[in-house]
């Protein structure tokens, strides 16, 4: 898929471009609560019970995060994939249908100390000082891009869509300091999605066009582990 390809050219020529800033390589494992707020309808509507289409959704990435100003205020260009699925058997009479999701998810969020902006460190050496909160508390301000893999099948029917979305995130997060090189960074993020399209899900429920296009909600737990590349 030609944007797929590009969501991958995009964050390697970020990476190769950035090769002599100071930075490091974060490795990222999350979890996320997902809401679809059309398609999870749908699902509720057509069931009569309240039900989300994916239930979670579990991802691992890598970012690279660069530090070329002198504040503590950067970037973190990251891509993730995540993986969600569910299965549900509506009724006796309806056979049991199955969804899945695999998600390529290109972020560039920024990054900002807000209590220490002017720290001179953005090592994780600070998390052995006394002020341990605010030099290890930050933001992140989370503008992303995602292309989508969409599968629902029953008994007679097997189907797969693309979607391509943007995504607008807000985090929070403490650096805890293991090495001198290394930090786990805890994060708590909320995410909203745009134009996200199912083509065929409304028509799949025997229901209308108007339930393959939603906004979307997520609630998403991350932990980081950073590698230092030089301290600053």
């Amino acid at each position: 898929m030609i944007v797929k390809n590009k969501v991958f050219y995009l964050f390697y020529v970020i990476v190769l471009i950035n090769a002599s800033v100071s930075a490091q390589i974060d490795v990222d494992l999350s979890f996320q609560r997902p809401s679809y707020h059309e398609w999870d309808r749908l699902l509720s509507e057509t069931s009569n019970s309240e039900q989300h289409i994916f239930d979670w959704k579990a991802g691992i990435g890598v970012a690279y995060r660069i530090f070329p100003y002198q504040v503590r205020m950067g970037y973190r260009p990251g891509l993730h994939f995540f993986y969600g699925q569910k299965e549900l058997e509506f009724s006796e009479a309806i056979p049991l249908k199955n969804y899945s999701i695999l998600q390529s998810y290109l972020s560039f969020p920024v990054q900002i100390y807000p209590f220490d902006l002017w720290g001179d460190c953005n090592c994780p050496t600070f998390g052995r000082q006394h002020d341990f909160f605010k030099k290890a508390f930050y933001l992140e301000l989370i503008p992303a891009v995602s292309a989508k893999q969409l599968k629902f099948s029953d008994q007679l029917v097997n189907e797969q869509r693309w979607n391509v979305a943007f995504h607008a995130g807000l985090g929070v997060g403490l650096n805890f300091a293991i090495k001198d090189h290394l930090t786990i960074s805890p994060m708590l993020s909320y995410h909203l999605g745009f134009a996200e399209k199912w083509k065929g899900l409304g028509d799949f429920h025997e229901e209308t066009d108007q339930y393959d296009h939603t906004t979307s909600s997520v609630l998403q737990f991350t932990l980081k582990t950073s590698l230092y590349s030089k301290k600053r």
